[in-house]
């Protein structure tokens, strides 16, 4: 479902995103964009808590737990930032950070990970991510950090 302008300057909602102003998804209710992020983390309760923490800041996240689906939505949606965890699916080598780096070369990408060793910092830097946060963190640094990387 996105928004497009109407025959007469009016908003409509659409299925089809062909014509697509904005996801409607992606609005206050008072029409003001809100942030959206794309989380990709492969452990279930990490992808619930984090959405919980970042939907209360009045963000829309959509998390999932594969390469193949982060892919996917990064080709056919606008998102603010990507929140990805190390080691998706076997991911040493960073294939998803080059690969969501080739398709959208703007968008910040933050890794938020466990693995914290200095070589796999320096990697995922090196593939094009913009951050790299420890978890477990706070959910203030979460937000800060992200926040930082959006200029918001």
């Amino acid at each position: 479902m996105c928004v497009a302008a109407g025959g007469s300057g009016v908003l409509l909602k659409q299925e089809s995103a062909r014509s697509c102003l904005f996801p409607v998804d992606a609005l206050f209710p008072f029409g003001v964009p809100i942030m959206r992020i794309l989380h990709v983390e492969d452990d279930e309760d990490t992808r619930t808590l984090v959405a919980f923490v970042l939907q209360a800041e009045g963000w829309d996240v959509v998390a999932v737990d594969s390469e193949k689906a982060a892919i996917d939505l990064a080709e056919s949606g606008a998102f603010d930032l990507y929140l990805l965890d190390n080691w998706i699916g076997g991911d040493t080598e960073h294939a998803l950070c080059r690969t969501l780096r080739s398709v959208d070369p703007k968008t910040p990408i933050l890794f938020y990970s466990g693995a914290v060793f200095p070589k796999d910092v320096e990697t995922a830097l090196a593939c094009g991510a913009q951050g790299y946060l420890a978890k477990p963190c706070t959910p203030e640094a979460l937000i800060k950090a992200i926040a930082k990387l959006t200029r918001r």
